[in-house]
């Protein structure tokens, strides 16, 4: 199978109209079971506490063929319902009582984990903050009222365009019904075709979508960013079956060391979707109250650093030098990263260019010779010293 490689996302996944929705009709025809096979989404769950708004979208929502299963008003309801429940699609509106709109998605995700929801959310609050915090916390569509039927429609798909994440996705599903049969090697087979190559960062193809959602979040491309982050999520689903499937698959030839391999790898793709979650919610916060500092995924890895997401404060500091190559402090930030991740031929690689940038770097000349056990000027390509109690500890914690 061909891997992707992102692209740039062009999906209306926020979109505001000027136009006013068609007034609801008097009239109620025979409600379909659905739309067409692969076209419009099934039966949703619509969740507000203002009735104008729950009358108005239903009914625009039934004249584009959906059915509406339930209605809920505060967020201890639904997040009651989908622990009791399975649903493909909720109808989040601005007005949910509880708690921030925001928070009830990031509390439906993080149950949910890795298991595919489409949460649209139809809002009368177009204020930015409120668009990014939505965005951030795993809405897959955004829509400001008023709004057209148009724009609905295009909101209420099953599936996105057809892409290379599809494709996997097809193939999952051929590999879940070769283990249904028992055909352990076809489903083998199946499984680590979609894995193939996801495990570097080089062919990361969930990180290079969720970094290009970052990088549209701080350009404001909003629409851009929720279908990025959702392809990255799609990605991150993905995985977590293809690895579950081929430990069942292993499970069932009797080759329990494969077993327990693939075990560990689906709860690795697990923690980096919480991961991934939790670094969203830290950078939405900089973009909203620090949109003039100078190189926001700089602020970015300093916040992770600190919490000790040292992997993922790695790749805010890489992100940071994009944008700033010439700033050695960035280095210097990354290399103490890489340190505690760990990385330590990678950190003093990190040392030496930011000395390279600035040879009077205090802090840099310390953390050089903590590393080499000799001084910068007197030995500029020197090694990471044998016997280094401190890297020692450091890997042992």
């Amino acid at each position: 199978m061909q891997k992707s490689t992102p692209s740039s996302p062009s999906s209306p996944a926020m979109s505001r109209s000027s136009a006013q929705p068609t007034k609801p009709s008097v009239s109620m025809p025979t409600v379909p079971s659905g739309g067409a096979p692969g076209s419009l989404l099934p039966a949703y769950v619509i969740a507000t506490s203002s009735d104008v708004n729950y009358e108005h979208d239903r009914e625009n929502l039934r004249k584009i063929g959906l059915v509406m299963s339930c209605r809920l008003t505060s967020a201890g309801a639904v997040l009651d319902f989908i622990r009791h429940n399975s649903i493909q699609t909720i109808i989040l509106d601005s007005s949910v009582s509880g708690c921030p709109l925001h928070e009830l998605i990031f509390q439906i995700r993080k149950y949910l984990r890795g298991t595919p929801l489409n949460m649209i959310v139809i809002s009368d609050v177009s204020d930015e903050g409120f668009v990014i915090d939505a965005i951030t916390a795993g809405c897959t569509g955004f829509i400001i009222r008023p709004y057209t039927l148009e724009t609905l429609i295009r909101h209420a798909k099953v599936k996105p365009e057809a892409d290379a994440i599809q494709v996997s996705e097809e193939l999952l599903s051929q590999g879940q019904e070769s283990l249904a049969k028992g055909d352990y090697d076809a489903a083998i087979q199946e499984f680590e075709e979609i894995v193939a190559g996801n495990t570097n960062d080089e062919n990361d193809e969930a990180r290079k979508y969720f970094d290009m959602g970052m990088q549209y979040l701080l350009d404001r491309k909003f629409g851009k960013a929720i279908v990025a982050f959702n392809n990255a999520l799609r990605l991150n689903n993905l995985f977590i079956k293809a690895y579950e499937g081929l430990a069942e698959a292993y499970r069932g030839r009797e080759d329990m060391k494969n077993y327990q391999i693939y075990l560990q790898k689906a709860a690795d793709e697990y923690a980096r979707l919480d991961q991934f979650a939790e670094v969203k919610r830290i950078f939405a916060k900089i973009t909203k109250y620090d949109i003039h500092a100078p190189n926001a995924y700089n602020t970015l890895g300093i916040e992770l650093r600190h919490k000790r997401m040292y992997v993922e404060a790695v790749h805010a500091y890489i992100n940071a030098l994009k944008l700033s190559p010439k700033d050695e402090n960035i280095y210097y930030n990354l290399a103490k990263a890489q340190m505690f991740a760990k990385r330590f031929d990678d950190a003093l690689l990190s040392i030496r260019k930011c000395l390279q940038l600035n040879k009077d770097h205090s802090e840099a000349q310390d953390l050089y010779r903590l590393f080499t056990k000799v001084e910068w000027n007197d030995d500029k390509n020197a090694p990471v010293a044998a016997d280094n109690k401190t890297l020692d500890k450091i890997a042992n914690d």
